[in-house]
């Protein structure tokens, strides 16, 4: 009974197999891939990666392990939790991407093309697409030689993704205009470069904190973003000085010693008290007297025209010295090369024409010793923004008209010749050691009053120093007063004289002498020697003559001397030249006892006896009165000299009356009475 079943259940069976029998037959000869057929008895067409699909009725390649994605609707390679799936469209094949789980069966999937499906672990129960040797898996889960790998031109295995290529060095490298960015594994774009707008991961990045930006038609360009700068590597980071966040530290890296410093929140040198920045080199340096590492290759150096020495000390090279600012430079009137300025630019110094560190801008400052900087001088213009340079002592910046400012000397100040600002001369001072009395006069405080400091110096108002007077010790030295005005240091007696042209004055000034060209440009006459100028041209003061004896032809030296009158104190006050001479404070006749005043011929002439002289002097003529002439004396063997007697007109004269014309003022009306009384007596006598 048992065996009667199952012969009708065999029978039952098979009849339903051929009954059914031309519909399987038509589904397994016209659809593949297990595709249902469609309600039109046929199998639709196999759909690739990314064509719109139906998800319940899957027509994807599924022999090539695709499978139509709920979520889009579209052919995708199929994905599980143990892996995940990369799409070749040479191939139009899914692949298990590197590290994804694999088997060995014919029919499973592949692993992607540089890798290989290879046991997991020793007990080889379980298999991993692994890369081949040499590559690494990439962001993209495929295996390619990465950064500086070794590569070969004709089959680049360069990471694509991270837009890597083989270069002529056979290594994978960036392209022109690129950087590698370790984290991303990615080339990115530097700064400059040429880029797309919305690359996504087609084209290569710009750097970070870059953007892509328009430029012109066609043309974009990285360009930092606001608050970043281009480095020197071409990628964009924070500049010095600028915030920022030390937890995320976006300072220039590329600038050895730059830091987000905690303390400021700032972008800056490390050890900020001993370093110094510069803008030009976009360096940090260790400023001098600053610690170092004495190793060849630090990374922190000194700063210019410095090195690091034992025991690691930043220290200038020689002749350079340590300014204010721990910078290394060359002083004020030290050697230096103009083609190569290495003076103190901190104290305002420039290497002049000559080779000689001087302050700039010319005549507008002055070197400060005791600050070591130039300042500047009174009148000057200047600022008043922080960091600007400095007015001298004793005077401040102060707004002036048309929003000018000038230095100005503080009050009680005034400035002297150079410029500085000092109390006047003979001004009231402190001797309390703050001494302002001007040393560039060379005044100090004596007695509370600013006085000269040399003996035989004398303050000159125009000048605004104490000057050496002629006569005095002179010495050619910027130390020691200079010779007065219009005098000068004679070499070979080392005392100072006037100048020619000029003569020494009463109180030691150097004045323009007889007939020198005087004016207002010109110089001032010397009126101690009783000297005006008249015309433009010193000239003795009315009453007063030049001591020129018969030389006319004498400029230099010549003295105005009083005449017949004038108040006197020595002889050569008086007009030698008229045979005057001083006598009880006035001037009067050198021989007042055989002399009188002729007040036509302004002079002294002689009367009988008075010495004479006969025409033949060098010197000074010595006149008898009209009514005399001069005879020689006959045992006076120097025929210059002689006597005054009557003329032959008078020769028979009474000897009383040839004397009463001695008392006689000699005018030509007196002569015309004098002639005929004369005739007249004589004739009486015979």
């Amino acid at each position: 009974m048992e065996n009667i079943f199952k012969y009708s259940l065999f029978f039952l069976t098979l009849l339903l197999a051929v009954i059914s029998w031309p519909n399987i037959t038509q589904c397994v000869t016209l659809c593949s891939n297990d595709i249902p057929i469609s309600e039109r008895g046929d199998c639709p067409a196999v759909l690739s990666i990314g064509e719109k699909c139906d998800p319940v009725v899957d027509t994807c390649n599924q022999d090539k392990f695709q499978t139509c994605d709920p979520g889009s609707s579209t052919c995708q390679c199929k994905i599980e939790p143990e892996y995940s799936a990369w799409y070749d469209p040479n191939t139009d094949m899914c692949y298990r991407k590197a590290n994804s789980t694999c088997t060995l069966t014919p029919e499973s999937q592949k692993c992607e093309l540089n890798s290989k499906c290879l046991p997991a672990n020793s007990n080889n129960d379980q298999h991993k697409c692994t890369c081949n040797e040499g590559l690494v898996p990439n962001r993209d889960g495929l295996c390619f030689q990465q950064y500086e790998g070794a590569c070969s031109p004709e089959k680049d295995l360069c990471d694509p993704a991270g837009f890597l290529i083989c270069n002529l060095e056979s290594k994978c490298k960036c392209d022109h205009n690129q950087i590698f960015h370790a984290e991303t594994q990615t080339c990115q774009i530097l700064t400059g470069g040429l880029c797309e707008l919305n690359t996504s991961f087609s084209h290569p990045n710009c750097v970070y904190n870059a953007s892509c930006l328009e430029i012109g038609p066609e043309i974009n360009k990285c360009r930092c973003d606001d608050g970043f700068t281009s480095t020197e590597l071409g990628t964009c980071a924070l500049p010095h000085g600028a915030e920022c966040d030390p937890d995320f530290d976006q300072c220039d890296g590329t600038i050895p010693g730059l830091e987000c410093n905690r303390d400021d929140g700032k972008c800056l040198c490390q050890d900020k008290e001993n370093s110094f920045y510069d803008e030009s080199t976009k360096t940090c340096y260790l400023l001098a007297d600053a610690p170092c590492n004495l190793e060849e290759y630090a990374d922190r150096k000194c700063i210019p025209n410095s090195k690091c020495t034992f025991p690691g000390i930043c220290t200038c090279t020689d002749p350079l010295e340590q300014n204010r600012e721990r910078h290394c430079a060359l002083i004020h009137g030290s050697t230096c090369d103009p083609r190569n300025d290495l003076c103190d630019q901190a104290a305002y110094l420039y290497c002049n024409p000559n080779s000689t560190c001087t302050c700039e801008k010319g005549n507008t400052t002055f070197y400060d010793s005791n600050t070591n900087t130039c300042r500047l001088i009174a009148e000057a213009e200047c600022s008043l923004d922080e960091g600007s340079q400095s007015c001298v002592e004793n005077s401040k910046c102060k707004p002036r008209a048309d929003d000018v400012h000038k230095c100005m000397c503080s009050d009680g100040f005034v400035g002297n010749k150079k410029g500085r600002c000092f109390l006047r001369f003979e001004q009231i001072c402190n001797m309390d050691g703050t001494d302002m009395c001007d040393p560039d006069g060379f005044t100090s405080c004596f007695d509370s009053k600013c006085q000269c400091i040399f003996p035989g110096t004398k303050y000159s108002h125009s000048s605004q120093d104490c000057r050496r007077l002629p006569g005095g010790t002179c010495f050619q030295s910027q130390t020691e007063p200079e010779c007065t005005q219009n005098a000068s240091c004679d070499a070979e007696t080392k005392t100072c004289v006037c100048k020619r042209g000029h003569e020494e004055s009463t109180d030691g000034a150097c004045l323009l002498g007889y007939k020198q060209s005087c004016g207002e440009n010109s110089g001032i006459c010397n009126d101690g020697n009783f000297l005006e100028c008249v015309d433009n041209i010193c000239q003795c003061s009315a009453g007063y003559f030049p001591d020129v004896g018969l030389d006319t032809t004498i400029e230099y030296g010549v003295r105005c001397q009083a005449t017949y009158g004038y108040a006197c104190s020595q002889n050569v006050s008086c007009h030698t030249a008229s045979q005057l001479g001083c006598s009880n404070g006035f001037c009067g006749c050198l021989q007042p006892d055989s002399q009188i005043y002729d007040p036509e011929m302004e002079r002294c002439v002689g009367l009988v006896g008075a010495n004479c002289t006969t025409g033949n002097s060098s010197t000074y003529t010595i006149l008898c009165n009209s009514n005399l002439k001069c005879v020689s004396n006959e045992n006076d063997t120097d025929e210059s000299y002689g006597t005054c007697e009557c003329k032959n007109t008078y020769e028979n004269l009474l000897l009383e009356e040839c004397n009463n014309a001695n008392t006689v003022y000699t005018t030509s009306i007196g002569l015309l009475f004098l002639v005929p009384v004369a005739v007249w007596i004589r004739e009486m006598n015979y």
